[in-house]
């Protein structure tokens, strides 16, 4: 409290110094805007310096190179204008009180010329984000237009993780979701232009970013300490993908590219993207319009295996590592994106100017799994059919305006409103899994000796393995966001000594968000029901089947075998092929069966029934949840070499979740079951306070200082904060599972001190950052010591009571060798390394004496403790480096991204733990001019074919193969 009221005291003192100072200059001052473009094409130079010389009054670009400078003393004034890798430039204009004066220069590069071919294209997108970062006002990385489009980027995802500190959750081969600075996808904010994408995920608040097409990007922005005009659920950091938006001068640009993937030998990948802009109405008003197709094979050969590890009860030591499962999996996937978007800017006069943004997104994936299985538990041989289509679809509206106003006593107010409507919705309509099994028992199973030796001890019999179950689900998620904003700024000085900005400002988000889940179960008791039916009454069945000849009558697996053998050679041939399941043939029988049922359990037949599973039934819930925020800050310059940036954001929010109360129920048939079914809601309001300030110290002109503190939160997983509850009595464990609507936000202090030089040939940064994270939570398992469910098993999400930290140092360098004599001047090299570390607590929880398996179920003795690892998802060490060359109308690049290791599953104990093992990939990505606009192009992708793999301290438990794959194609600019 005393801490608020300081802070309260300050503020006014600082705002009745501004009001002084707005009330002996805001009448006596004029203005200039502009723009700042490249002399050779005309294109923006985002991120110029703009300073008026002789005092602090300065200002930089935005990405289409604008600028606005206030407060400005009436007379001549010479602007002075600076861009890393281009001459500065000087420009004399004339400022009247009250009145906006116009500016516009073109910068020539300092880059050599060879043999009368200006080097650009990489050259040039390496100084755009340069030149970006040095003038932020926080700590961002940026991934600029052109290294977009020169790299062999499958996605948005894999453009993110070329930058410093920055890891990657990999699905099908590619980036899915970004892991900044070692947290988990889930604690990043992801935003398009500024507005917040709804969440993707069914569980959690990440985004998946693999749906994010890069061809309709100006480029992308890393905010990695924040400031209290950006959202304050930014634990990780911040992802901006910028839009594009209308030049001067007619632009087209349109890619045609085919591909192979040399795993599944398939020549059907494909690219296509188009993007055109003008200005009209004497350049008042600017469209630009963007589109992009992409299909990709994303097919995998794979393995997973799990293991138990007992103990000696005597000793207490670990006996052995043992088999639990093996499983290989052959995956067949093809991925369709598709994507557009619009922009339009329109300029009412030079004091008003209006923004419509639209942004549509879409992947579908269509993805068939044939597994055999080894089941050392059972005893068995299993073969799986599984059939997902999954699709992924985020839409974004926007309008956004930017004024000026003169007023009265205060002078010129920047005023700039945003309201906007985004929508992400993934759809898995059909989700189809048949299960075939062995009868008979596997005989002399090695289980001590790892997944080699368990494969070779197996003997398949393909006439014992039958039809076990099948299962048919669908879900749908709807995640909806709706916002409105307004900001304003005004600037202030005090002299040739102090100036600056004051900015303030509110927002408004309201989300809606929807989770369905239906599912239909059978069990083997019921397939065998039917393989009698079968063979008493075949005329009554669609088609004939093959049956075991035993008095249960099973059906088959042969019944759907495919005449192609789709799997081997299997891992490179590491181990031997099994037969195909046929998608037809169990689709045709799935198609026969299924109508026997209506929703949720209308049974007439004893084939199939719906099941009323209770984890399915909970995972269907409804959500809303409102955030108030609002926000003061000032960018203070004290003198030509210290900027500060103090301020506050507050944040309220209003939740309110609907879920289930029920008691599960196994029936005789083991199909799960949920009864006393009843609506339970939960509401909570709170609110939280974000302070941050930001510096900036020019030691010299070309040296810079950052450091940074600030606090920011993360709010809980959608589906933790769900009211749900289910009681189970079914098994021999009394357990409770229940959502926690009381669950705190996760909250951390952030700290970050990084040094810059820079200069025409590039830039070389050091920093550090910590963050002491708090309340975050995981899921705890206990028992229940008292009331009516004294003795039950309870399993709930808890917030933790010790912090957890996160720390580490990043290193980039981004050079060009411009200074070396012909040809060597045509290289450009980037590269960087991370080295993290953390620390966080997770629950262990054991049972060291039996209790009793019936009511009270009395625990004798009970241990519940923590014990200490790194955060999830956190690499130990990452790095990228990209070395490139262009001459002669001539590009290329050799890309490396390498990511150590990590943990992924968190076990009971140490020795069940699973880590990814460290990866890298190389990359080529080569462009050759033709004549004009025309160029062709050629792309490699994982050029050494290396595997993704995950294990424990001694096994393998996933390997993943996707090979190699290759993209050619032309690209033509006008």
């Amino acid at each position: 409290m005393k801490l608020k009221n300081r802070f309260l005291k300050y503020s006014l003192i600082f705002l009745y110094l501004l009001l002084f100072s707005y009330l002996s200059s805001a009448q006596t001052s004029g203005f200039i805007a502009g723009r700042i473009l490249d002399s050779a094409d005309g294109s923006p130079l985002p991120g110029a310096n703009v300073l008026v010389k002789g005092t602090l009054l300065g200002a930089s670009t935005d990405l289409q190179g604008r600028f606005r400078i206030s407060n400005i003393p009436p007379g001549t004034i010479t602007v002075r204008v600076s861009y890393l890798g281009y001459e500065s430039a000087e420009q004399q204009v004339s400022v009247s009180t009250g009145v906006t004066a116009t500016l516009e220069v073109r910068l020539s590069q300092t880059a050599v010329t060879v043999q009368g071919v200006t080097v650009t294209a990489q050259l040039k997108g390496q100084q755009e984000a340069i030149n970006q970062q040095v003038s932020s006002n926080s700590i961002v990385n940026v991934v600029s237009q052109e290294r977009i489009r020169e790299l062999p980027d499958q996605n948005a995802a894999e453009s993110i993780a070329r930058l410093p500190g920055i890891s990657v959750v990999r699905d099908g081969g590619e980036a899915q979701k970004v892991i900044i600075r070692g947290l988990d996808p889930k604690f990043n904010n992801i935003t398009i232009n500024g507005e917040k994408v709804p969440s993707t995920d069914l569980v959690d608040r990440s985004v998946d970013l693999s749906a994010v097409s890069s061809d309709m990007l100006a480029g992308i922005e890393v905010y990695k300490s924040p400031t209290p005009d950006r959202d304050g659920d930014a634990l990780g950091g911040t992802i901006n993908f910028a839009m594009k938006k209308a030049p001067d001068e007619l632009f087209g640009d349109v890619r045609v590219q085919g591909g192979y993937n040399a795993l599944e030998k398939d020549y059907g990948n494909y690219r296509t993207s188009v993007n055109l802009s003008k200005r009209f109405l004497d350049n008042g008003l600017g469209v630009v319009v963007t589109g992009s197709v992409q299909r990709a094979n994303r097919g995998s050969d794979g393995q997973n295996n799990s293991y138990s590890i007992p103990y000696d009860p005597a000793s207490g030591e670990l006996i052995t590592y043992r088999d639990d499962k093996m499983k290989l999996s052959d995956r067949r996937e093809i991925r369709k994106r598709y994507g557009s978007s619009a922009v339009l800017d329109f300029n009412a006069g030079e004091n008003h100017s209006f923004f419509v943004t639209g942004f549509w997104s879409r992947t579908d994936r269509n993805e068939e799994r044939r597994i055999e299985e080894i089941n050392t538990r059972d005893n068995r041989l299993i073969y799986d059919y599984q059939d997902h289509t999954i699709g992924t679809r985020i839409y974004s509206v926007g309008l956004d305006g930017k004024h000026l106003f003169f007023l009265p006593l205060i002078g010129p107010l920047d005023l700039n409103w945003h309201a906007a409507s985004s929508e992400s919705n993934q759809e898995n309509p059909f989700d189809l899994e048949t299960t075939f099994r062995q009868t008979g028992g596997l005989n002399a199973l090695v289980t001590d000796q790892g997944p080699d030796a368990l494969m070779a001890s197996v003997t398949p019999d393909l006439s014992q393995t039958t039809l076990y179950d099948m299962t048919f689900s669908s879900s749908n998620l709807l995640d909806k966001n709706q916002t409105l904003q307004l900001n304003a700024k005004t600037a202030y000085n005090f002299g040739n000594l102090v100036s600056g900005s004051l900015k303030f400002g509110g927002k408004l988000t309201m989300k809606a968000r929807y989770r369905n889940h239906d599912q239909i179960l059978s069990n083997t008791t019921m397939w065998t029901g039917l393989g009698v039916d079968i063979f008493n009454k075949p005329s009554a069945f669609y088609r004939s089947f093959d049956l075991m000849p035993d008095v249960n009558h099973r059906i088959l697996m042969s019944n759907f075998f495919s005449q192609d053998d789709l799997i081997s050679p299997f891992l490179r041939g590491q181990y031997p092929s099994w037969p195909t399941l046929g998608g037809s043939s169990i689709h045709d029988f799935w198609d026969n069966m299924h109508h026997l049922v209506t929703s949720r359990g209308a049974l007439f037949d004893t084939s199939m029934t719906a099941a009323g599973d209770a984890q399915v039934v909970a995972e269907s819930y409804n959500a809303h949840e409102d955030i108030l925020a609002g926000y003061g800050m000032t960018e203070l310059n004290i003198g030509p070499n210290l900027m500060i940036v103090p301020g506050l954001r507050y944040e309220q929010t209003k939740n309110n979740y609907k879920g289930v109360y029920g008691t599960n129920i196994i029936s005789s048939e083991d199909i799960p079951s949920i009864v006393r079914v009843r609506d339970s809601t939960g509401d909570r309001t709170y609110g939280t306070y974000l302070p941050m300030v930001q510096a900036r110290v020019s030691i010299l002109d070309q040296m810079n200082i950052r450091v940074s503190a600030a606090r920011t939160l993360s709010r809980p997983n959608f589906y933790d904060l769900v009211p749900y509850q289910i009681v189970s009595t079914s098994g021999t464990v009394a357990t409770i599972n229940e959502g926690n609507p009381d669950l705190l936000p996760v909250t951390a202090w952030n700290y970050d001190v990084y040094l810059s030089l820079f200069n025409q040939y590039g830039l070389f940064t050091v920093g550090w950052f910590s963050k002491k994270v708090d309340n975050v939570s995981y899921i705890r398992t206990s028992y229940i010591t008292s009331g009516k469910y004294k003795g039950y098993q309870l399993t709930q999400p808890v917030n933790a009571a010790d912090p957890s930290t996160v720390y580490g140092g990043e290193v980039e360098v981004q050079a060009n060798l411009t200074l070396l004599p012909s040809p060597f001047d045509g290289i450009v090299v980037s590269g960087n390394l991370s080295v993290l570390k953390s620390r966080t607590v997770v629950p262990r929880f054991y049972v060291e004496n039996k209790r009793i398996p019936t009511p009270p179920f009395l625990i004798v003795n009970v241990v519940d403790t923590v014990r200490e690892l790194p955060m999830p998802g956190q690499a130990n060490l990452m790095g990228n480096f990209t070395i490139g060359y262009e001459r002669q109308g001539f590009s290329g690049r050799l890309s490396l991204v390498y990511q150590g290791k990590s943990l992924a599953v968190i076990g009971t104990r140490a020795e069940t733990d699973g880590y990814v093992n460290p990866y890298y990939r190389w990359d080529l990505a080569l462009q050759q001019k033709l004549y004009g606009g025309l160029s062709v192009f050629l792309n490699v992708n994982n050029l050494s074919s290396v595997t993704e793999r995950s294990s424990n301290e001694r096994y393998l438990t996933t390997e993943l193969y996707y090979g190699w794959t290759t993209d050619f194609g032309i690209r033509y600019k006008f």
